[in-house]
């Protein structure tokens, strides 16, 4: 037992000597989100079947900003000669918004469209 005290407490001082640090980190963060580019749309419809009690819209990249929100911890270890290792893990939630502006819906027989 004396042998695991003293091998533990040696290495607790040459950790202490070698000048590294070991740093964790908790982030919380939010922001706006949306799609940019020539693909990206404000205003879009939903294509809808009446059969089957679902439907589409026409564009999913959305051109206009909705809030996001994410949670991380971050571990990094700091060498005597500053050099940085680390590992991140977080999660992420990345929203954006489209006006709908028709809904064209299908019966089976013939097409509809809602304003």
């Amino acid at each position: 037992m004396k042998h695991v005290i003293l091998i533990f407490a040696s290495l607790v001082i040459i950790q202490n000597l070698t000048g590294q640090k070991t740093e964790i980190k908790g982030a919380l963060n939010s922001g706006l989100f949306s799609f940019s580019g020539l693909t990206a749309r404000g205003t879009t419809s939903i294509n809808w079947d009446d059969q089957t009690n679902s439907g589409y819209t026409n564009g999913v990249y959305c051109s206009k900003s909705a809030l996001c929100y994410g949670i991380s911890i971050n571990l990094d270890r700091v060498t005597k000669r500053n050099f940085l290792f680390g590992i991140d893990l977080g999660y992420e939630t990345l929203r954006s918004k489209m006006n709908i502006d028709r809904i064209d819906g299908y019966t089976g027989n013939s097409t509809y469209q809602i304003n």
